[in-house]
């Protein structure tokens, strides 16, 4: 389920909401706010990969993130949106996808960059097993 559609009673909340509420205190509520205005517009690219992802993985993922050095609070905020609106198959701006290569690598982007022109293309399922294949690649030689 995408992000900001889950209540904040639910048990089973999405891995990057834990992280948004230590943003929220860190930047306060007009970042969140801003954030979460720019992934509900963002158009749909490919089907979410989110659920083929384990709960492991994608906290691994979101670790990487705020671990890192060269990044400011703000800019992780960003990067993990970004990583957010990969998972659920959306768009991804400029700022975000500069984020995720200061985190994960060019290879990484770059694949986003090539994926995303194939679906354009092709039957978006290929493009969703590429996708989840270069992720837990990315992982493992990590």
């Amino acid at each position: 389920m995408p992000l900001f559609m889950k209540t904040a009673n639910e048990v089973n909340l999405n891995v990057e909401s834990r992280y948004l509420r230590k943003f929220h205190e860190l930047l306060g509520w007009p970042a969140i706010e801003k954030a979460g205005k720019e992934y509900a517009s963002a158009p749909l690219l490919f089907q979410p990969i989110r659920d083929r992802l384990t709960r492991e993985e994608q906290e691994s993922l979101c670790l990487d993130i705020m671990m890192n050095q060269k990044l400011t609070v703000q800019e992780k905020l960003d990067t993990l949106m970004g990583l957010t609106m990969f998972w659920d198959g959306l768009s991804l701006d400029q700022s975000k996808m500069s984020g995720l290569e200061v985190v994960f690598g060019k290879g990484f982007t770059d694949a986003i960059r090539s994926l995303k022109k194939e679906s354009q293309k092709q039957q978006s399922e290929t493009v969703e097993q590429k996708l989840i294949a270069y992720v837990k690649r990315t992982k493992l030689s990590r």
